[in-house]
């Protein structure tokens, strides 16, 4: 169980930062904050699934299939929070675009750990 939330923490971990450098990256390329969230969403959920299915979770009794499609449900769920944040922060003015991804992409994260580690696997 220890070792399952280690693996689990590094995946979140590493996803998150292919979540934000990527988001980044594409931000700065003059792809719009959106545009560049929803690629960079893209590419950390693939990255984090694969990994969890295979790596964190390889001990798992659920098929590919149902793993992925309830591994999907929670990245939507994280992906809307992640985007509600990202609007408010725009709306409001408050932060800069970048530190506004950075916590969108941290928010969501840690919500996409428990709901991932009780349900999706």
């Amino acid at each position: 169980m220890i070792a399952q939330a280690c693996r689990f923490g590094a995946v979140g971990v590493l996803a998150t930062l292919v979540h934000v450098v990527l988001g980044l990256f594409l931000f700065r390329c003059s792809i719009t904050l959106h545009v560049a969230n929803a690629l960079a969403f893209c590419g950390a959920f693939l990255f984090g699934f694969t990994t969890h299915y295979f790596f964190t979770f390889a001990d798992k009794s659920a098929s590919i299939l149902v793993a992925l499609s309830r591994y999907f449900a929670v990245a939507i769920t994280g992906y809307a929070l992640n985007g509600g944040i990202l609007i408010a922060a725009d709306w409001t003015g408050k932060i800069s675009a970048e530190s506004a991804l950075v916590l969108a992409v941290a928010l969501a994260a840690i919500l996409s750990f428990f709901v991932s580690r009780n349900w999706a696997f």
